[in-house]
């Protein structure tokens, strides 16, 4: 007998969980009725045995620990009948409230296992992919269940169709009859158990003594590795959630990377949850499990130096940032009188020092104005400004300032340290052969190539994919156009032309012609260019000109002339 019912009937699953026991005939007409003839075909005398479950009629079904699910042996003509469950689960006695979060008040024979009730009312206390709900029937005749469907999970079958055929006994209780069993398979999920691995300096740390503590110097990091799924269990979890808090219970820091290198950076006692999750789906709840970590996280004064580190930049503000090894500790007295700022060579009065707002390790000062052609260095004395953990920051002497470039192309696309093709790209009508190479370079790692032989012609221009790749130019206003050039000896090639390319203008006027006493070392050209009427979407064209030669550019550059008074 094989049994139909739709999406809509199966889906009644509160409903079915109420019953506790139907007789075959009432319940067939309840489904003929309630579920209309579509979602039910009679049983003929070929084919009478059946189940129906939470599930409906699939042989795919899944469950999660303390959760239950409702089974019914709706075959016909058995003269015996059995379910049998797996030892660890319980079998319910309804009715069961709906609103019921627990369900040990409906375990009426504690560890009971079998029963002859036509309906039973399953509990599952385990994760297990292959957990067995066993139907036993006896029948006089020979009676096949038939399956239409593929399992996901191995289900026992005893004929080569598939299908599960009724046994006629030859000896035994049932000797002269036909008894019939199938085992329906329930993938039951584990509830989720956090597990987890704390290193320090390559030493794994017990991290579940309560009291105890782990001391890490402020700055160094400690490792923590979230290990949840490969607890032996069916939980399978698919993802966490680190949280650190401080002694007053404020968060500082959190992360949902399955490995986290911590860093502290502020004197204090830290402690630490790790929540293990699984993620739900159409037929699943999702689990979570805090774990509160026992050990507290102790972070002591370091006793390496505090010092400046990293590079020291002005903003488009002008406003110089000075970032330092670790955070700064807030509220220090006024310090413009400790910090010296040289702009060409002359000491610019500090009207301000002050903590960055975003970047604790950060301290911003000013000086007024920054023109990009200025030459900036920056010293300090020796305040009283402290990190986090309580140590003095390290006097240092004129440090360089990078000021701000307002280059149009941008650093990256200017220097040609983005991507070949992003920006600067060999133009449709290039003969010749343009790359990237590290082989010349006037600053950072890369400049461009162009190399051209016989009649070939070396082409390039910056109007690539990159969101820099062109510029707007104002009618009657200043640009300044900068570039630098290694031409290298032993060619026959005489110069190049520089153009802006809509309309196309060369700029480099003088500078095309290649002079053997500048050859195999870098020159800079600059030149003032003040186009007569606006320009959307311009770029640069540059081609070399006839001959053979090898030819590196570095350093791009067009902005608004801006000169210091």
């Amino acid at each position: 007998m094989q049994i139909f019912i739709n999406k809509n009937c199966s889906n009644k699953t509160k409903d079915m969980k109420k019953i506790i026991k139907i007789t075959a005939p009432l319940l067939l007409l309840f489904v003929a009725i309630g579920c209309g003839n579509r979602d039910y075909v009679v049983p003929s005398t070929f084919s009478d045995a059946g189940f129906y479950s939470t599930y409906g009629k699939g042989l795919n079904k899944s469950a999660v620990v303390g959760d239950y699910a409702t089974f019914q042996d709706i075959s016909q003509g058995a003269i015996f009948h059995t379910w049998e469950i797996e030892e660890g689960n319980e079998i319910l006695t309804g009715p069961i409230a709906q609103s019921a979060k627990t369900y040990d008040k409906y375990i009426k024979n504690p560890g009971q296992t079998k029963t002859e009730d036509k309906t039973i009312n399953v509990l599952f206390n385990k994760g297990n992919i292959i957990t067995k709900i066993k139907m036993f029937d006896v029948f006089n005749e020979m009676v096949t269940f038939r399956r239409d469907e593929k399992p996901i999970v191995p289900y026992p079958i005893n004929n080569e169709g598939g299908d599960i055929v009724a046994v006629l006994q030859t000896e035994g209780p049932w000797a002269g009859k036909y008894v019939l069993e199938i085992e329906i398979i329930v993938d039951v999920y584990d509830t989720v158990v956090p597990k987890m691995i704390l290193t320090q300096k390559g030493t794994v740390v017990d991290h579940t003594v309560a009291g105890a503590f782990i001391d890490i110097k402020a700055g160094e990091a400690v490792q923590l590795q979230d290990i949840s799924a490969t607890v032996p269990n069916t939980s399978r979890p698919d993802g966490r959630t680190w949280k650190f808090t401080d002694a007053e219970g404020k968060q500082v820091f959190s992360s949902q990377n399955e490995n986290l290198s911590l860093q502290f950076k502020k004197l204090g006692i830290y402690r630490g949850t790790l929540t293990a999750t699984r993620s739900a789906s159409d037929n699943i709840n999702g689990s979570s499990t805090i774990y509160e970590i026992p050990i507290s996280f102790r972070v002591i004064q370091s006793d390496q130096p505090y010092f400046q580190s990293g590079a020291i930049k002005s903003l488009v503000t002008s406003i110089i940032q000075v970032p330092m090894s670790t955070s700064i500790e807030p509220g220090f007295a006024d310090q413009k009188s400790f910090f010296t700022v040289k702009v060409n060579g002359v000491v610019f009065p500090v009207t301000s020092v002050n903590l960055d707002a975003v970047n604790e390790s950060v301290v911003n000062i000013n000086v007024g104005k920054l023109y990009p052609a200025d030459k900036v260095t920056i010293s300090y004395a020796g305040g009283s400004i402290k990190s986090s953990d309580d140590r003095n920051l390290v006097p240092f002497t004129d440090k360089a300032v990078t000021v701000f470039d307002p280059n149009f192309l941008g650093t990256d696309a200017g220097g040609f340290e983005d991507l070949f093709g992003a920006t600067w790209v060999a133009s449709n009508n290039n003969s010749g052969t343009i790359s990237y190479s590290t082989e010349q370079k006037l600053t950072g790692t890369s400049s461009i190539k162009a190399v051209a032989q016989g009649s070939e012609r070396a082409r390039f221009q910056s109007t690539g994919n990159g969101t820099s790749k062109v510029f707007n130019l104002v009618a009657g206003t200043t640009y300044t156009i900068r570039y630098s050039r290694f031409v290298k000896s032993g060619g026959s090639v005489s110069g190049d032309k520089i153009f802006l390319i809509y309309p196309q203008v060369q700029i480099n006027g003088p500078s095309s012609t290649y002079n053997a006493a500048d050859n195999d070392q870098w020159k800079t050209y600059e030149i003032d260019y003040v186009p007569s009427s606006d320009v959307s979407g311009q770029s640069f064209y540059i081609q070399l000109n006839p001959g053979d030669g090898t030819v590196y550019y570095d350093n791009f550059y067009i902005a608004v002339k801006s000169v210091r008074p």
